[in-house]
Formats: C-alpha cells, sequence, structure tokens
C-alpha cells in the first residue's frame, strides 16, 4: 500500500483543473458536444451584451483548414485592466452582480475561462472607446499581454467598441477535430428568433479557401411565427408562443436564450397549461394525453437561474417554477375564455389519446406473454432470406402477395435485403384483441420474421413496406401501418420502419427509365417522346425496374414512419369502425 502524507495533496491554480478535468466543465471531449461547448461559452459573452442592450452584431468565423475560431461583437467589450482575471481565473466576471447583467446565460464565472484552458491558442483583443488592449494564452498560460495593441480590420466590426476572441481548440484534449459547424447553423436559427434585432454573421472558411457566408437575423422573433389561431406573448420575463392541434408535438424551452429542454420551466408551462384547461372539462386527461399535437416556444428570462450541472441542461429551481406558474396561467386562462371551442377541442383529442394509450399499453403486455411462442417457431418458409449477419445491415420488405414477392426475390441483394410475401390484406389490428392478433398467420409471420416486439433485440435493421401505388396497395400500407403503429409500436419509435414512396406511371425511352405520379410528369421528362405506362402492380414489374424503384440505396425513395400519439389517435379514426376516412384515403368516393 502505498504512503498517502501532505505531498500527495494536490492544489490545481487558476484554470488548470479545467485541463485536469475538462467533462466536468464542457461535457464529453471526445464528441462533437463538448468541442460545441466550448465555441459556445465563447458566444454566450457576446449574446449576453445583447441582452444587456449594448450588442447588434455577433461575428463567428470556423476555418475548417486551421481549425482557427473567431467571435467578434460591437458590445462594451471587456473591462481591459480585468482581462487576465477574467481569463485566467475561475469564478471570475461580472454576472455576479445585477448591476452590469440583469439576466444572462453565464452564471458561475467559468464559461469563457474554459474555451481559454482547452485552447491550444488563444486571443482576445477588448476594444473600449477607440482603445484596443491584447491578451495572449497557450494551453490556458499566459504567454504576453495585457498591452495595447490594434485589431486587424478583418477581425473586428467597430472600431470603437467591442471584443475580439480568436482560437484553436487544443485537440489532445477535445479529440473531435472536425468544428460543428452544422449544429452552430441550426444554433444561430434558433438564437435569431429568440433575440429580434441581433444580427449573426456566420463565416465558413473551406479547406479549399472558400468563404461562404451566412446571415442570421429576426425582426419580430417568435411573433413572426405567428398565424391565425396561435397564441403569442410577450412580457419582461418570457415570451411564449404555441401552435395547439397540430402533427408537431414539441415544446422548446429555453432561459437567456440557452436551450434547456428539461425543468422547472416546461414543468410549470404543462402545469398551467392543465389547469387551465380544467373549467372546460367534465374530466381533465392525462398531462402526457394533453402534450400531443402542442408545437411551441417558451423563452424565459430569470435572475441566477438554478441548473442541475455546469453544462446547464436541466433547469432545477422551484422559485422560477412558481413564478413562471404564475405567469402562463394568467396568459392561458385568457386565450382560453377567448377560445373555448378550441378548448373542448384540445380536451377531446387528450381522452382520445389517453384512452389509446391504454388500448396498446394492454395490448403490449398481452403480447409480450405469448410473444415467446411465436418466436419458437421457424422462420416462415415464404420468406426469403439474407446471407448477411449482420443485423442492422438487414433489410426486410413486406410485400404485396406472391407475384409481386417473386419479383422482389429477382430484385433484391440477397446479401443483405430479406422478402416476405404477404397473403392478401392483413388484419385490422386497431381494435383487435392481442389473442385474435396472434392467432393471424400473417402477423405471426411479421412478427418471427422481424425477431419479436423489441427491436433492440430484433433480427432486422430496417422494416420496409412495399406495397402497390394503387388504391389497393393504399389500404394494404395502411393496415402493415396500423400494425406496427398500435401493437408493434416500439419499432416505429426507434425509426425502423419505411414505406416505398413508388410512382404510378414509368416509361423506358433511350434506354433510361423515367417515372412520375401522373402521365404528363413522364411526358415532360422526355418531352412526349415516349409511350407512358400505367403501373399496375409490382408483380408486372421487370426486376431491373423494381429494383431502381425499391431496393437501390441510390434511387429509391423512402419515407419513415414517424411516431407519435397523435398519429395513432389519426390512425384509430381511418383504421376504426367508420369507413368515410378510409375512402378518403384511398381516394374512394
Amino acid at each position: 500500500m502505498a504512503e498517502y502524507t501532505d505531498k500527495d495533496i494536490v492544489h490545481l491554480k487558476g484554470i488548470e483543473a479545467v485541463r485536469k478535468r475538462p467533462g466536468m466543465y464542457v461535457g464529453d471531449v471526445t464528441a462533437e458536444s463538448g468541442l460545441f461547448q466550448v465555441i459556445k461559452e465563447a458566444v454566450d459573452n457576446s449574446v449576453d451584451e445583447y441582452l444587456a442592450g449594448c450588442c447588434k452584431n455577433i461575428c463567428v468565423t470556423l476555418n475548417l483548414d486551421s481549425r482557427e475560431i473567431t467571435v467578434v461583437d460591437d458590445g462594451r467589450g471587456i473591462p481591459q485592466k480585468s482581462l487576465q482575471t477574467v481569463f485566467g481565473e475561475l469564478h471570475s466576471g461580472s454576472k455576479f452582480s445585477d448591476k452590469i447583467y440583469s439576466v444572462s446565460s453565464g452564471l458561475h464565472g467559468l464559461g469563457v475561462s474554459c474555451t481559454n484552458a482547452l485552447a491550444d491558442s488563444f486571443e482576445c483583443f477588448s476594444t473600449r472607446k477607440g482603445k484596443t488592449v491584447w491578451i495572449h494564452y497557450c494551453k490556458g498560460e499566459l504567454v504576453k499581454g495585457p498591452l495595447k495593441k490594434k485589431v486587424p480590420k478583418e477581425l473586428r466590426i467597430s472600431p470603437t467598441h467591442g471584443t475580439t476572441l480568436r482560437f484553436t481548440p487544443d485537440h489532445t484534449i477535445l479529440r473531435r477535430k472536425e468544428l460543428p459547424y452544422k449544429k452552430i447553423v441550426t444554433w444561430f436559427s434558433s438564437l435569431s428568433v429568440l433575440c429580434p434585432g441581433l444580427k449573426f454573421h456566420l463565416i465558413i472558411i473551406t479547406p479549399k479557401g472558400k468563404q461562404v457566408k451566412k446571415i442570421f437575423y429576426s425582426k419580430k422573433g417568435l411573433a413572426g411565427n405567428v398565424v391565425k389561431g396561435d397564441l403569442h406573448t410577450q412580457t419582461d420575463t418570457l415570451d411564449i408562443w404555441i401552435r395547439p392541434l397540430t402533427e408537431d408535438s414539441k415544446v422548446e424551452g429555453y432561459v437567456n436564450t440557452m436551450a434547456v429542454r428539461e425543468g422547472s420551466h416546461l414543468k410549470a408551462f404543462w402545469r398551467a397549461y392543465k389547469a387551465s384547461l380544467t373549467p372546460y372539462a367534465k374530466r381533465i386527461p392525462k398531462q402526457e394525453s394533453l402534450k400531443e399535437g402542442v408545437k411551441g416556444i417558451l423563452h424565459i428570462r430569470a435572475k441566477d437561474p438554478l441548473y442541475i450541472g455546469q453544462t446547464k441542461e436541466i433547469l432545477g429551481d422551484a422559485r422560477i417554477e412558481k413564478a413562471v406558474y404564475i405567469e402562463l396561467k394568467g396568459i392561458f386562462d385568457v386565450f382560453f375564455k377567448k377560445h373555448q371551442p378550441l378548448a373542448r377541442r384540445i380536451i377531446k383529442q387528450g381522452m382520445e389519446i389517453e384512452l389509446l394509450t391504454k388500448e396498446h399499453a394492454g395490448k403490449l403486455k398481452a403480447l409480450k406473454s405469448i410473444e415467446k411462442d411465436v418466436k419458437k417457431g421457424k422462420l416462415p418458409l415464404s420468406l426469403a432470406v439474407s446471407y448477411t449477419k449482420k443485423i442492422e445491415e438487414r433489410e426486410l420488405f413486406l410485400t404485396e402477395g406472391e407475384s409481386a414477392g417473386g419479383t422482389a426475390k429477382a430484385a433484391r441483394d440477397r446479401h443483405y435485403q430479406e422478402i416476405l410475401p404477404l397473403k392478401g390484406k392483413i388484419l385490422n389490428t386497431t381494435r383487435a384483441k392481442p389473442n385474435k392478433i396472434l392467432k393471424s398467420v400473417e402477423v405471426q409471420n411479421i412478427i418471427t420474421s422481424i425477431g419479436g416486439i423489441d427491436p433492440l433485440k430484433g433480427r432486422v435493421g430496417k422494416v420496409i413496406i412495399l406495397a402497390d401505388a394503387d388504391q389497393d396497395g393504399k389500404h394494404i400500407t395502411a393496415l402493415i401501418s396500423t400494425l406496427f403503429l398500435h401493437t408493434l409500436t416500439p419499432w416505429i419509435k426507434e425509426g425502423k420502419v419505411y414505406v416505398v414512396i413508388g410512382p404510378l406511371f414509368h416509361t423506358i425511352y433511350k434506354d433510361k427509365r423515367y417515372f412520375g405520379n401522373t402521365a404528363d410528369e413522364v411526358l415532360d421528362q422526355t418531352k412526349g417522346k415516349c409511350n407512358v405506362m400505367r403501373v399496375k402492380g409490382w408483380g408486372e414489374m421487370k426486376p431491373d425496374d423494381l429494383e431502381y424503384i425499391a431496393f437501390n440505396p441510390q434511387t429509391r425513395m423512402l419515407q419513415r414512419i414517424e411516431y407519435s400519439r397523435q398519429r395513432g389517435k389519426i390512425a384509430l379514426s381511418i383504421m376504426g369502425e367508420s369507413s368515410a376516412a378510409r375512402k378518403k384515403l384511398l381516394g374512394i368516393e
């Protein structure tokens, strides 16, 4: 056993702790997220200047070759005598006081000092009243400065005020070398809506030296999203926009311009939303059911918000939750009082989704109890298996009938593509009980071929529905989709179920294939110099044509079936007892 003495106690000074344990400060240093966080910390300081009413432009340049990053703003500039403290010491800065920043994204005095600590080279130019002071660090160690120095013209927005940061990440710590420019584009798109009047300039320098410039700017902010029927309110402490009864189900949360996807602010949102709907319901559905079909953004501005972790992924602040709840409750009360029919439709949809959820939970429980019996059976004799042993690579095509199955078997890539022909229209599982579902031979064959209810333990990486593009084919696609949506839901949630989008018309002209959903579309492609043929069924096509449409990853068109309980409700109405919705879907008058 090693001797343990006072000499073994290590005291890390300045920003040494960040280099020693970077994951505590910026997250996963081996992934894109860690490198993005380092860049974000630098930009957040400029955004805070905007929140203080002192910045109109932020320019970020990403050099994809040298991996150098510059962040320039036209804010007030960092106090020049304190540059060494700001960048060289943890828990330092002006955000511990309400005097300079009433609200800010940075709270702990760690942000930009972490960027410095994890940079191979880090420079700052601070300009105030036309005078500039420069400081330079290397791997967190001071190299030179602070001293007076002019800002290069290409690195400034205003000659009289502002801050310029120029740094190169230390890739001995930040293992991800490719700069996350796509993630920054997405981030700036969101920020511009949250920060009306602030202009974000993004310059990307490609490895060949070409400059790609993008500007992100919103004059109205969230108000620019509003259409008839939406709710939008802006106060001193929050900005909210929501669109009820839409297909999307996503309410994004932001705190002082930072994306915070979980925590107190969103808890307050949903509590207030449900409470304001309660007066219009005989029985209010559960909160989870009310969340479906609501799209929106909640942006709150708060002093000293409490987060769980330095990367601020979850807001854990009971004080803020109470304040936001009270304010949102008042906003929702007024909105739903003016739109009572809307409130009742939201409640009705919530009740339908709650019923659907209960039915699915019971069905899944029953199916799991008898799934073992189904899986004990051998693979269906009609299944054309593949050679690959890699599960994620394997694709299972569910085809309409033996005829299409035969053509598909000739068109497929035997190495990784499998074909399971289905006999006619399978059972409509919308209202069927689990025992009846499992008695269906076609359903049994599907479950056995995919490897069971759990996609993580399944035997295929993708399930692809390949039915004809006519009315019968649409009906079969709807039946199979319903089976997965209501009975084999985990496969949909994991994004493993697709539909082939096939054309209705085709021709071959000068040894080249042309496809379209109308005859005119095909004629337009060939300038009228061809005979257009109706696609009657995949079984009547040549294997090489079907290979082009369904099996070649370079030419086929697949649509993934996305999951939401809202879609489940729609499917329930279409595939339920009433035939009117089905006829509309299939184009039958």
